[in-house]
């Protein structure tokens, strides 16, 4: 492990003993899923770099990244056309779509603070990511993605106000599909090229494909238990990531807000109603759904993050600067340490 200069060539923070870094790693996937050994392995080869508040670490539609990226402390910013999509907290990984696919990143990462980055080569990273175990995390990745940098899905509209489109015009492009044979740098490949609508339809296909067989079953099973029983949030909450799955949006929006409807204390598809309310440009109607949700103390602490950082993008692009940063910090204190 070596240590290296941000992007400002400042000196760089203190080198960690490789213990620590094996130590950090191994609590976070996709390394979670490795071997003592194979992770080991890969913090021997990752370097440290130190990025100073502002500093850009690569450019939207710069060279292809060929590292991944974890940050250690600090924190840093996803930023597309100069608005900010999203903010990554200690733990989190980033880079890895454009080092798969070979093209150029479709966003910024600038530091927002001192940060410390652990870089792993690509060589090292693609055996990581290529691995059937990591195969649903780079869908939940791009997933995630989806649905905290929801303004991604219209910036590369130039018609007109993005959060005035219909809904229709961010839903209209056909998705790109791949068998489940398709390698994951093929997929990113095709997934970059058609963008981000197609990017988290093709992730649903990855994380899914291997529940095709049953899924007409137990769709069947789910929808008569709703049509059955008008009290039946539970299924209908079944039905929708049914559909979901299936690349069905709408359809799955109506039966979560069903599900909502009959039992207003339902987290899951108060989530699911806010991350669509926010991809379709209703800001406010996200942030509302986004807070009854984290009314459910039983939430995962990531869950929590994500949702709190939702509505630190929500409460940005509203311009509402006091109450994007309360909810940014409210997010980090629940990420990974």
């Amino acid at each position: 492990m070596s240590a290296h200069a941000g992007a400002q060539d400042r000196e760089p923070g203190p080198i960690a003993a490789l213990s620590d870094v094996v130590e950090f790693l191994r609590t976070l996937p996709p390394f979670d899923a490795l071997s003592q050994a194979d992770v080991e392995r890969v913090a021997a080869s990752t370097e440290i770099e130190f990025f100073p508040a502002g500093s850009t670490i690569f450019s939207q539609g710069a060279q292809p990244v060929e590292h991944l990226r974890v940050v250690r402390t600090g924190a840093v910013e996803i930023v597309l056309a100069g608005r900010v999509l999203d903010l990554l907290a200690a733990g989190e990984l980033f880079g890895h779509s454009s080092m798969l696919s070979g093209l150029p990143p479709g966003f910024a990462a600038r530091a927002l603070e001192d940060t410390l980055c652990y870089r792993i080569p690509q060589e090292v990273a693609r055996s990581v990511l290529a691995r059937p175990e990591s195969v649903g995390f780079v869908a939940r990745s791009l997933l995630e993605m989806h649905a905290s940098a929801p303004t991604a899905l219209t910036q590369r509209r130039p018609d007109g106000d993005p959060s005035g489109q219909p809904v229709g015009a961010l839903i209209r492009d056909p998705p790109v599909l791949c068998s489940p044979q398709t390698s994951i740098r093929r997929a990113a490949e095709m997934m970059t090229a058609a963008g981000a609508s197609a990017v988290v339809l093709l992730a649903l296909a990855i994380v899914s494909y291997r529940q095709i067989g049953y899924w007409n079953d137990e769709f069947t099973v789910w929808t008569h238990a709703a049509e059955v029983n008008k009290y039946h949030w539970l299924a209908r909450d079944n039905v929708a990531a049914l559909l979901w799955e299936q690349g069905k949006p709408l359809e799955a929006q109506q039966y979560f807000r069903q599900a909502a409807a009959i039992n207003p204390d339902d987290s899951f598809s108060n989530m699911q109603i806010g991350y669509y309310e926010q991809a379709t440009g209703n800001l406010q109607g996200a942030i509302a759904h986004y807070q009854h949700a984290l009314k459910d103390q039983s939430l995962p602490d990531d869950t929590k993050a994500l949702l709190w950082r939702n509505m630190g993008v929500a409460y940005r692009n509203l311009g509402d600067r006091a109450n994007s940063l309360e909810c940014f910090r409210q997010s980090a204190s629940f990420g990974k340490h």
